[in-house]
């Protein structure tokens, strides 16, 4: 109901919307453009921009499967913020009021060792401004105090002062599961909680930086170290070549922005198509772009741009083409095959 409303109101307080693309020798661009009356709910929603670049610079430079920045203090960020904790969109009681005190989230989903079967999301980590780590850090610990029940045979603890960092006091988080493997489902659950977290399960850090909070989705130092390092003015993620690139191609003052790592993403999808004896050969160059989407909020009016590079389109070509080939192989083929 409420994403009904959502669009209705849009669409009142919309005046024009302008749709485009463009391609050329760099790559392909796709532009979605909405302007509101000035005076009205959705013009005051977007009539100010927002620097979602700064916070992907508080993320480290590593290989990554999708990054997102977000900046908090655009109006239309602070209605959406405002909407969750109404609707009590988060998995621990108090979290609505912690919420309020972000400025701005980044996320990144790197590179896991373990590979897209073995720990998704193990090297995984988000940071969260705030004018005020500490009392953020507080209201989290706050939060899940004695614990709290995600779901039936799911708890979720969190230990203050579990570690420590270059100095810096971490907590750890971790989700118990206490569910019998030989029980429907249990098994299932165990495993998919593997694949997606690693070895450890579900469970991570949080620490304060100087300007905010970050959490990892696995016990993993090293790129909290790593993060702590690029708050500090070391590699960021903003000084990834291929994201660099694709983010001059998006509008300036973005208030959202985020990227897919196509490189990283195909060279495992490869290898577990591989393991499954359907094995691809493609040439990919050795440094490849990601995609970018970014969407700025001014002057009353958003827009939303993506842009696909050249080296993308035409690597993605090959994997189609391929697939095609080995899937419409697979059919048997003939005069008498499914035209689908």
């Amino acid at each position: 109901k409420r994403a009904q409303e959502f669009i209705e109101g849009m669409l009142e307080d919309g005046r024009n919307i302008v749709i485009g693309t463009q391609a050329g020798a760099s790559g392909l661009a796709f532009d979605v453009a909405m302007d509101f009356e000035t005076d009205s709910e959705f013009g005051a929603m977007f009539s100010d921009s927002g620097d979602s670049a700064a916070m992907l610079k508080r993320l480290p430079s590593q290989p990554f499967l999708f990054a997102l920045g977000a900046d908090f203090n655009a109006p239309v960020a602070k209605k959406l913020l405002d909407v969750m904790a109404q609707m009590k969109m988060a998995f621990v009681p108090g979290a609505g009021n912690i919420m309020k005190q972000a400025q701005g989230m980044a996320t990144a989903v790197f590179v896991s060792p373990g590979g897209l079967m073995g720990g998704l999301f193990a090297n995984t980590i988000s940071y969260t401004a705030t004018a005020d780590p500490k009392a953020m850090m507080a209201g989290i610990q706050e939060a899940t105090q004695g614990g709290q029940e995600m779901a039936p045979g799911m708890m979720l603890t969190y230990e203050a002062g579990a570690t420590e960092v270059d100095g810096t006091s971490v907590d750890a988080w971790s989700v118990q599961m206490d569910m019998n493997p030989n029980q429907m489902g249990g098994g299932v659950v165990q495993q998919m909680s593997m694949m997606l977290f690693g070895p450890g399960g579900m469970g991570g850090y949080i620490a304060p930086g100087k300007n905010g909070v970050y959490q990892t989705l696995s016990k993993n130092s090293q790129l909290l170290r790593s993060a702590l390092e690029a708050e500090g003015g070391d590699a960021s993620l903003l000084d990834d070549r291929g994201l660099s690139m694709v983010a001059s191609r998006l509008p300036k003052n973005r208030t959202v922005e985020a990227y897919i790592g196509v490189q990283s993403i195909l060279s495992q999808g490869l290898q577990v198509a591989a393991m499954f004896g359907m094995p691809m050969q493609v040439e990919m160059p050795e440094q490849l772009p990601p995609i970018g989407v970014g969407v700025t909020t001014d002057r009353s009016a958003a827009r939303a741009a993506t842009f696909m590079p050249a080296p993308v389109l035409k690597t993605l070509a090959q994997v189609a083409m391929q697939a095609d080939q080995m899937f419409g192989g697979m059919g048997g083929g003939g005069d008498d095959a499914p035209p689908f």
